[in-house]
């Protein structure tokens, strides 16, 4: 079993920052930047700010510490009338950054899970494929979105800000898929001798028939052996014990603070 490391937290939260920064910037390189795309860097703290998307892990500020305690303030007013979302995790969390969230009218809430292991080799698990044109996008979006289950006026709208992902230095997109139908998927971001495994999404029907471990399984074969595999689930939630019970360990949880 691999031992966490004090650094642990910071580098999966850098590649947290590289991932969402990438996520933005296809959406911010539309035509005229139609939704309001916007990033701030602060040595380790990032805030991103996509004014035209209400989404929390678009709108969000990570790798805040004790000593970005006094760019709370500062930060939230940045974000002006977006509802942004501030994330804390355990190792950095201290009471002059407690106090200064809450100075700034945010108050703590529900969090996340990060889960980690060693990458580990084997072989593509049947009926997974990795997206490589724009037909398999077009089944990967489609899929995704479902298993988000936002209603299909916002699958349409969400689609354009996301085709971009096809291509983006560090990015694979992972498609599964059963008598030819799209069932599951998920974005995978390399970097680092790190692999994060992101927005894994499950078509409604599909789900507790293995399709989230064969992601996984897909995601190790293509990482290799060494290194780290990740993810970020919702705590003791079916995906929290399905990656579990796949390998990945609990490194610790997250908290949001709005």
């Amino acid at each position: 079993m691999m031992v966490a490391t004090q650094r642990l937290v910071p580098r999966l939260l850098a590649q947290e920052v590289e991932y969402t920064a990438a996520r933005a910037g296809v959406i911010g390189c539309r035509p005229g930047n139609p939704f309001g795309v916007a990033m701030r860097r602060e040595g380790a703290v990032f805030a991103c700010r996509v004014a035209g998307v209400p989404s929390p892990w678009l709108n969000r500020v990570i790798g805040l510490g004790e000593a970005q305690a006094g760019l709370v303030a500062g930060l939230r007013t940045w974000f002006g009338d977006v509802a942004p979302r501030f994330e804390t995790t355990p190792d950095s969390m201290g009471p002059a950054l407690g106090q200064a969230l809450v100075a700034a009218g945010l108050v703590p809430g529900e969090g996340d899970t990060l889960v980690w292991g060693a990458g580990r080799e084997g072989a593509m698990p049947d009926g997974v494929s990795l997206v490589g044109d724009a037909a398999a996008l077009e089944d990967f979006l489609e899929a995704h979105l479902v298993g988000l289950e936002l209603p299909p006026a916002v699958r349409e709208s969400a689609k354009p800000n996301m085709r971009g992902w096809l291509g983006v230095p560090g990015f694979q997109l992972l498609l599964a898929h059963e008598g030819g139908v799209a069932v599951g998927a998920c974005a995978l971001h390399r970097q680092d001798g790190q692999t994060y495994v992101a927005d894994m999404s499950t078509r409604p029907e599909w789900r507790g028939r293995g399709v989230q471990t064969r992601l996984l399984a897909a995601a190790h074969a293509l990482h290799g052996a060494g290194g780290v595999v990740w993810a970020r689930c919702r705590f003791l939630s079916q995906s929290h014990r399905n990656l579990q019970r796949a390998g990945l360990q609990t490194l610790c949880t997250t908290m949001f603070w709005r």
